[in-house]
């Protein structure tokens, strides 16, 4: 997964396309958006990072001065 956030103040997180592993030449991959979340802070955002225990723990930190934890609920 990754994850990447900005001054549009929107997290998101992608998965690379599996479909895509199936040729191991192809060198464009795509990538399936997994969550959006809207609005995550007030302010632009600077940092996202995973947790280095939990693949579903991120951590974001913004211009709004707040650090939030969040969980990724993936849809099966």
């Amino acid at each position: 997964m990754i994850a990447t956030g900005a001054a549009d103040n929107r997290i998101c997180i992608f998965e690379i396309n599996k479909n895509d592993l199936i040729d191991e030449k192809n060198q464009n991959l795509s990538y399936n958006t997994l969550v959006q979340q809207n609005m995550a802070h007030s302010n632009d955002i600077n940092c996202v990072e995973f947790s280095p225990i939990d693949n579903y723990l991120l951590a974001s930190c913004a211009d709004d001065g707040l650090i939030k934890i969040w969980r990724i609920n993936k849809a099966s």
